[in-house]
């Protein structure tokens, strides 16, 4: 396909998916500059690897995404007493 032919395409599009096409060949364009993969890209290569894992029976399922990565960054685990589960595990072995 032809510069040309993408732009017809483009403008057929709504002006909603025009402007995420403009942010995500930004953002494909400034990793590349950078030597990073865009944002786009990295979501394509994880949706990919999740498919290929389903397909090959290591998943049951591919579950949503129901947050974002800014707010799995801000996930903060718990602090749990006593003694670590994996210690409890291996003394009930015993």
């Amino acid at each position: 396909m032809t510069p040309i032919e993408v732009l017809n395409e483009i403008q057929k599009m709504p002006p909603a998916e025009q402007r995420k096409v403009v942010e995500d060949l930004t953002d494909y364009l400034r990793g590349q500059e950078n030597g990073e993969l865009s944002e786009a890209e990295l979501e394509r290569r994880e949706r990919e690897f999740e498919q290929k894992m389903y397909e090959e029976g290591f998943f049951a399922n591919i579950p949503p995404r129901t947050m974002t990565d800014e707010e799995f960054d801000e996930f903060e685990l718990l602090e749990i007493e006593g003694e670590p589960l994996s210690e409890t595990v291996l003394r009930l072995r015993d």
